[in-house]
């Protein structure tokens, strides 16, 4: 990308967080809470960031998480024969770290050989984890693209399906992969 074309996009991406911001402040004067949340907690941080969140979706076993680390080129994620992942994965660019996010707002940090515990059936507890962050340095990565493996939709635990429906409001794109 050129020098000016970087230029304007930072301008344009300045304005249009200006008038989000300004739209927060509308919707809290409005009394419209909801709007001004979801405005200053998920559109403005994840314009910030600039983020991509590009989510894998389908039924357990179809084979999500494996083509999740097809596309990584290497088997970052634990997959199984049986419903296999717990919690949502996010997939960011980084060097082989992992670190949970926790529903109260924490954080840990988490030995990247360690990913694997948190699985269905696994050692490590994923009650009150948001999501499992994993670095790995990949160039599908590169430029903030953050690939999200999630729990089948029809899981037959059904935690484990509506944290999967959560999470796709805040996906950019979803890959939903069929049986066929």
């Amino acid at each position: 990308m050129s020098e000016l074309a970087k230029t304007a996009y930072q301008e344009k991406r300045s304005e249009v967080l200006s008038a989000l911001r300004e739209g927060a402040g509308l919707a809290s004067d409005a009394g419209a809470t909801s709007l001004q949340r979801k405005l200053e907690n998920d559109r403005i941080p994840r314009l910030e960031e600039e983020k991509f969140h590009l989510v894998v979706l389908g039924e357990f076993n179809h084979g999500k998480t494996t083509f999740v680390n097809a596309l990584l080129g290497a088997p970052v994620l634990p997959m199984g024969v049986t419903p296999t992942t717990a919690v949502i994965h996010q997939v960011i660019h980084g060097q082989r770290h992992a670190r949970l996010v926790l529903d109260a707002g924490g954080e840990r940090a988490v030995a990247f050989d360690e990913v694997g515990a948190f699985v269905v059936g696994g050692t490590a507890s994923t009650d009150e984890v948001r999501y499992l962050e994993v670095q790995y340095p990949s160039k599908l990565l590169e430029g903030g693209i953050v690939l999200v493996d999630t729990p089948g939709v029809n899981d037959l635990n059904s935690t484990r399906a509506e944290i999967t429906y959560s999470y796709v409001p805040r996906a950019d794109a979803v890959l939903f992969l069929l049986d066929a």
